[in-house]
C-alpha cells in the first residue's frame, strides 16, 4: 500500500467469492424465476457484485441488474437480466462466474430499466424483452448467431479481438476510475473507492466496453476535453438514493444525455457507472481521432479520471 492511500476495502469481488467457495449463487426455486436469483454469502467478509456481470448455468445465463455488496453469513434474493432467451433447462445446480459482462450499450440501456423500475415500482427489473433485442441485434450486426439467443456466443465468436484489447490497457497503481470511449465517442466511466478494486476487476470491465469496439473504424486518442464534458454532464445529472437490497444505499443517475448508477456505503461510491444515453453524443475535439486497435500500440494505462 503506498502513502497517502487508505487501505483496500475487505470485501471480496464476485470472483474471489466464488473461487473460495463462500458464495453460492441459485436459482430461487427448482422452478425458478428469470429476474431474480438467490445469493448466499456464507463467509465472514461482505462480497461486491457487479452491475452486468455474468453468471452462466442452472436454467439460463443472467447478468446482474445493478452493484450490490452482499452482507457476511447472509442470503440475498438478488435481481438479474436473462441474457439467454432460447433456453429454459438446467445445466448445472449453481451458478458461475463468466469472465465478461453484459456489453457496454446494453448495460446502458439495462441502467435506463433499472432506475425506472424503482422510481415506479420500488424494485429492480429490468425490460427482460428489450434486453433480448439488444443481444439479437448485436449478435446480428457482429454476425454472431447463437441456438440459444445467448450473448455468450457473442463474446466466443469475438473473443481474440476483446483479449487483444484487455490485453493492451492496463490502470496505474494509484488509479480508481476511467472513462471509456470508441472511435473518439465517449460511452461511459467507471468509479471505485480503492485503486485495488479496480486492478482486479478491470480486464472484465474492460471487456465490456471492447466488445463495443468490435467492427467500428479505427483511430487514436479521443480527446481530453470530450471525457471532461462527459464528466461534467456526470456531474450535473440527477442522483436519487434507494435502500440497497444488500449494504448501503443504491444512487440512481439520470440526466438529458446520461444513465446509470452506483452504490453507496459510509458516504462513499463503492461503485458508479454512468453512460451515454443512446442518442447523445460526446465526441471528441476536432482533430483527436479515436480508439486505436491494440495490435496498433504498445500497452498503455487507461485514461486516469
Amino acid at each position: 500500500m503506498k502513502p497517502g492511500l487508505p487501505a483496500p476495502p475487505d470485501y471480496l469481488t464476485l470472483d474471489q467469492a466464488l473461487a473460495s467457495g463462500f458464495l453460492k449463487i441459485s436459482e430461487v426455486s427448482a422452478g425458478g424465476s428469470v429476474p431474480n436469483l438467490r445469493a448466499e454469502n456464507l463467509g465472514a467478509r461482505s462480497v461486491l457484485l457487479l452491475d452486468g456481470e455474468e453468471l452462466v448455468g442452472a436454467k439460463q445465463n443472467r447478468v446482474l441488474n445493478l452493484t450490490l455488496l452482499l452482507a457476511a453469513n447472509s442470503t440475498t434474493t438478488i435481481p438479474v437480466s436473462c441474457v439467454e432467451a432460447g433456453r429454459w433447462s438446467s445445466r448445472s445446480a449453481e451458478f458461475a462466474s463468466a469472465q465478461r459482462m453484459h456489453f457496454a450499450a446494453g448495460r446502458a440501456k439495462r441502467q435506463e430499466h433499472v432506475t425506472e423500475s424503482l422510481n415506479l415500482r420500488g424494485d429492480r427489473r429490468s425490460r427482460q424483452g428489450e434486453v433480448w433485442e439488444e443481444i439479437a441485434a448485436k449478435s446480428s450486426e457482429l454476425s454472431a448467431p447463437s441456438a440459444t439467443g445467448a450473448m455468450a456466443d457473442i463474446y466466443q465468436k469475438h473473443q481474440h479481438t476483446v483479449d487483444e484489447y484487455t490485453s493492451a490497457f492496463s490502470v496505474s497503481s494509484e488509479q480508481v476510475g476511467a472513462v471509456f470511449a470508441v472511435g473518439g465517442d465517449v460511452l461511459g466511466c467507471e468509479v471505485f473507492e480503492h485503486p485495488d478494486v479496480l486492478q482486479r476487476v478491470f480486464p472484465k470491465l474492460l471487456g465490456s466496453y471492447a466488445l463495443e469496439a468490435v467492427g467500428k473504424a479505427a483511430g487514436g486518442e479521443p480527446a481530453e476535453g470530450a471525457a471532461r464534458i462527459f464528466l461534467e454532464s456526470v456531474a450535473a445529472a440527477n442522483y436519487r438514493e434507494f435502500p440497497a437490497l444488500g449494504l448501503g444505499r443504491d444512487m440512481r443517475i439520470s440526466g438529458d444525455s446520461i444513465t446509470g448508477g452506483g452504490l453507496l456505503l459510509d458516504e462513499r461510491f463503492v461503485h458508479m457507472a454512468a453512460f451515454r444515453q443512446a442518442g447523445s453524443t460526446a465526441r471528441r475535439t476536432a482533430g483527436a481521432t479515436g480508439m486505436a486497435r491494440p495490435s496498433q500500440r504498445a500497452r498503455r494505462p487507461a485514461s486516469d479520471r
